[in-house]
């Protein structure tokens, strides 16, 4: 950590939780801008992934201490997310949640700090920005006892936990009037989309809501479904959401309702762009008959991995082979109006391009209007 970023922790911390005479105040330090330049784009963005892992181990969940004092970390991000060819982000919160006991108050003093920091990859260049703050101190009852507080359901630490969280999403959704509209929205416009004329029943079948007992082969709706638990917090005994986490949720049905407006099922050129649940990939025709393809997935779940693909290449016998460097190829196949991505790896079975497991394999469906005009294949 850099030495004035770790000053700058340190003097938060004592300000918002060591000073007595400031418990009810609030305020931010901003951090100045910094640049650091890396040898590439790709490096830039691997560094971005490293960021995002590190604030990934210091997730803590909820804990009372013998003593009655409560601590928590929370982390609050969508990941690194690609925004161009060469431009990339990853903006993150981290919030440090501390609780002692007021004997004098019968109560609980509760502080709040948190550190934000904006990086961004602009070509090979990094910059960083963001603020450490601090909230007003909150008062509450005292905990009950250590082993009978309510535990945080964390899928990413227990399995059976998935299916709870997500249980609870979607219930969430069903009894909240701004939510349950957006969910019957997005399920009218899937039905438009799978309705429409010339559209294949296997590419139908590609976008549909139903989940595949194999997750590798889950339809794309159904793994956006299952991402929504991702990043919010639940507790063991709760039956719905925080208003916090519903308002993050319009958020995200909000977003996906705007991609499924814009999604057709029938394409029949390779050009333009394409997206999934996991991400955009792009096709650009070349003056020299060749192609351009650059791609971004990340892993959806647990946002454990991104990738970073790019290359050219030729369209024979209707496959256009993309080669990423590094003894990696990406394979493309315009079938039954979307688009299939296979991920040929290197030797060592991972990829150069990606963070640990990470790959392009997967689904694609176009996102521009589909020009007659234009001959197939452009």
């Amino acid at each position: 950590m850099p030495k004035f970023e770790f000053q700058l922790r340190t003097m938060i911390f004592c300000v918002a939780l060591c000073s007595s005479t400031l418990v009810h105040a609030s305020g931010q330090l901003p951090l100045p801008p910094v640049d650091e330049e890396y040898g590439s784009h790709s490096a830039c963005v691997v560094a971005l992934d490293a960021f995002h892992s590190e604030n990934l181990a210091q997730i803590r969940s909820k804990s009372i201490a013998p003593n009655g004092e409560v601590s928590e970390v929370r982390l609050i991000t969508d990941g690194v997310r690609h925004t161009a060819r060469d431009s990339a982000t990853y903006d993150a919160t981290v919030w440090y949640h501390h609780g002692r006991r007021r004997d004098d108050l019968q109560e609980m003093e509760n502080n709040n700090s948190y550190v934000h920091r904006l990086r961004i990859c602009e070509g090979k260049i990094m910059r960083t920005t963001g603020e450490d703050g601090y909230t007003q101190s909150t008062f509450g009852p005292l905990p009950v006892a250590a082993n009978n507080a309510s535990q945080r359901l964390d899928c990413r630490v227990r399995y059976e936990d998935c299916s709870r969280e997500l249980a609870i999403v979607e219930a969430t959704i069903a009894s909240d009037p701004e939510l349950a509209a957006l969910r019957r929205s997005i399920d009218t416009r899937i039905g438009d989309l799978k309705s429409q004329k010339g559209v294949d029943a296997a590419a139908a079948a590609a976008l549909d809501e139903d989940e595949d007992e194999d997750e590798d082969e889950d339809e794309d709706e159904a793994r956006y479904r299952r991402s929504l638990r991702r990043d919010l917090y639940i507790l063991a005994d709760s039956a719905a959401l925080t208003e916090e986490d519903r308002s993050d949720l319009r958020g995200r049905l909000s977003w996906r309702l705007a991609v499924l407006e814009r999604m057709s099922l029938a394409s029949d050129r390779l050009t333009g762009l394409w997206s999934n649940a996991s991400g955009e990939l792009e096709i650009k025709h070349l003056a020299d008959g060749r192609y351009s393809v650059s791609a971004n997935p990340v892993d959806i779940d647990f946002l454990k991995w991104t990738c970073e693909l790019s290359g050219e290449g030729r369209l024979v016998s209707g496959v256009l082979t993309v080669d990423l460097g590094a003894g990696e190829q990406l394979e493309l196949n315009l079938q039954d109006g979307v688009l299939h991505s296979s991920h040929m790896l290197r030797a060592t079975g991972s990829s150069e391009f990606c963070g640990a497991s990470g790959h392009g394999n997967g689904v694609w469906f176009s996102m521009r209007p589909q020009d007659t005009t234009e001959s197939g294949n452009n």
